[in-house]
């Protein structure tokens, strides 16, 4: 009977009980720093979460107006003019007053798609030409929804209100807006 001589370390340990050890400590410290990785992913989105709501910053007052020139309704507006800002926009927020809205100001005009992403309360989008008229309208977006909301034609301004508002102070495609920024 041939024998087959196994080489042993000083504690008795054979070659191939080492490299098993070495593979499930190398996989032990790979669960580790995946785990800390996702840790550190996940804690962005928990601290934007325990952060306080993001406090409306008057920046300026819109006034939506019928075709004729006559005044609908003013309300406050917030200004996102950035990519910063255009990133954040309503996200986060639990509540709006009435008569408070963010505009969104482009650069140019074009078509549009916006989405709901981290944004907590129902809005109406309007989104608006370089002239200033209401191209077309989104009642009721729906909280947190990552589908993107199209303009349909092209836009230079988008503004955000509660949802209902448009429907409360008849606003529709082919009424203005004019703004004043502080």
């Amino acid at each position: 009977m041939a024998g087959r001589y196994i080489q042993r370390d000083e504690k008795g340990r054979s070659s191939n009980q080492k490299r098993l050890v070495i593979m499930v400590l190398l996989l032990i410290v790979l669960l580790i720093i995946y785990s800390v990785a996702t840790y550190y992913d996940n804690l962005g989105d928990a601290n934007q979460n325990l952060k306080t709501e993001p406090e409306f910053k008057k920046q300026g007052e819109l006034t939506f107006k019928r075709p004729d020139g006559s005044d609908i309704v003013t309300i406050d507006i917030e200004v996102a003019d950035n990519e910063a800002k255009t990133a954040q926009g309503l996200m986060y927020r639990t509540s709006m007053r009435e008569r408070q809205g963010m505009l969104f100001i482009f650069p140019d005009e074009q078509e549009r798609g916006f989405w709901m992403r981290n944004t907590r309360i129902s809005l109406d989008l309007m989104y608006v030409s370089a002239a200033g008229e209401i191209v077309s309208i989104h009642k009721n977006a729906i909280p947190y929804s990552q589908e993107t909301i199209p303009s349909i034609y092209p836009a230079r301004f988008v503004v955000e209100v509660n949802a209902g508002f448009s429907d409360k102070y008849s606003i529709g495609v082919g009424d203005f807006i004019a703004f004043e920024l502080d």
